[in-house]
């Protein structure tokens, strides 16, 4: 069964790894130039999201099944909501 929770600090670092792989995944696959880097060290990826999440401006969520974590969602903090929360309202405000 796979359960989604917030990422703890001290679950980063099996986060910056998965983030590392993702980026050098889309990095082979698209060739898109935003994506122009030869290395990322998974501890300078770990750094930053961990300050970031010290500071509260972004949440982490991971997904994971039995104890590995097999995937994750950032989302920026903005005027005290995820962005997605946004969204949400503006689709709940179209329907009515």
């Amino acid at each position: 069964m796979i359960i989604y929770k917030e990422v703890e600090v001290n679950e980063l670092p099996q986060i910056a790894k998965l983030y590392n792989m993702l980026a050098f995944e889309l990095k082979e696959t698209t060739g898109d130039c935003y994506f122009d880097f030869e290395s990322l060290s998974d501890e300078t990826v770990l750094e930053v999201m961990k300050n970031a999440v010290q500071q509260n401006s972004i949440k982490v969520y991971a997904a994971k099944e039995d104890t590995a974590t097999i995937g994750f969602i950032t989302g920026t903090i903005m005027n005290c909501f995820l962005p997605i929360s946004g969204i949400k309202l503006d689709i709940l405000k179209q329907r009515m």
